[in-house]
């Protein structure tokens, strides 16, 4: 295996650091948190402008546990550890046993092609916003409105 340049390496970092994030969902601002750097430092390193030290690269480790260093460093591997891919396998079957409508909704996915599945993913992120909203709409109206007191329900039936 020949010998990387320091250039080729931040490039291949870079492009690792964006897949990471990618992968987990994350913000800039939340992958420059976890490593205790600005979130400008953090776009740095993905624009391979700037190489992270080895304390940084620590403790973006640190905070992901689930992150294969051997990946991270030098791109070999898979991006999760195989304990990581393990427990979440482990959080999903949990999830189907204590759903029973989950196997039902299962079969019907299967055969529907992407823009099917992806209308569905974005009616259900759809409907769980509205009903988050509507939860604090409530929580809102309910700071607003005190409960009445036993008194003034009386005062109301005379």
């Amino acid at each position: 295996m020949g010998k990387t340049s320091s250039a080729e390496f931040a490039q291949n970092l870079a492009a690792r650091l964006i897949a990471l994030r990618r992968e987990f969902g994350l913000q800039y601002r939340d992958m420059a948190k976890m490593i205790g750097i600005t979130e400008r430092v953090y776009r740095r390193y993905e624009a391979a402008e700037q190489i992270p030290g080895s304390d940084k690269l620590m403790a973006l480790l640190k905070a992901m546990k689930e992150v294969n260093p051997e990946w991270l460093l030098m791109g070999t591997g898979r991006v999760r550890n195989a304990a990581s891919d393990r427990q979440q396998w482990q959080a999903v079957l949990d999830i189907i046993e204590s759903q029973p409508l989950i196997p039902k909704i299962i079969n019907l996915l299967q055969g529907l092609n992407s823009e099917d599945l992806e209308v569905i993913l974005n009616r259900a992120a759809e409907r769980k916003s509205m009903r988050k909203l509507h939860n604090e709409l409530r929580s809102m109206m309910n700071q607003l409105t005190p409960p009445a007191t036993a008194a003034e329900n009386m005062g109301d039936s005379a």
